[in-house]
């Protein structure tokens, strides 16, 4: 043991392990609010390289430090962290447990793979050369002659 930990041994007396594990934890873990944690989850992100896997579990950790979040709630965080269209959000927001998120995550990976897929077979419309300038006119009417 060594600094701090040392200094707490010699003002205590343990005689058993457990003791000794009760001893530290009350003294050297962190007590976070429960504002604390929803301002860590709000914060978090998924970042572009990271695997949903990955990030789901750092923030169900970010979770684990409050015994008061529900698992509604970390699921909202983890969907608001994500970088996608809105429409594809809504789904997975009904979602109810961890797994069914990865589900339909991993649906939502396929449909836009499928997607990209689709665009590159299609004609691209910079090539295409106009032949006519689109042009636009106001057409002012007199009511008087109506």
């Amino acid at each position: 043991m060594v600094k701090s930990a040392k200094l707490l041994l010699e003002s205590v007396f343990v005689s058993s392990y457990d003791q000794l594990k009760n001893v530290m934890i009350g003294e050297f873990t962190r007590k976070y609010t429960s504002v604390d944690i929803h301002n860590k989850l709000r914060e978090r992100f998924k970042a572009e390289r990271e695997s949903i896997q990955d990030y789901v579990l750092e923030m169900k950790k970010i979770a684990t430090l409050s015994k008061e979040i529900e698992t509604a709630s970390v699921i909202r965080y983890i969907v608001d962290g994500l970088q996608m269209r809105s429409d594809f959000k809504l789904q997975l927001y009904c979602c109810t447990s961890y797994y069914e998120l990865n589900e339909k995550y991993d649906m939502y990976e396929r449909v836009k793979a499928n997607e990209k897929q689709s665009m590159e077979r299609l004609p691209s419309y910079n090539k295409i050369e106009r032949t006519s300038k689109a042009r636009c006119y106001m057409l002012i009417v007199d009511r008087r002659s109506i």
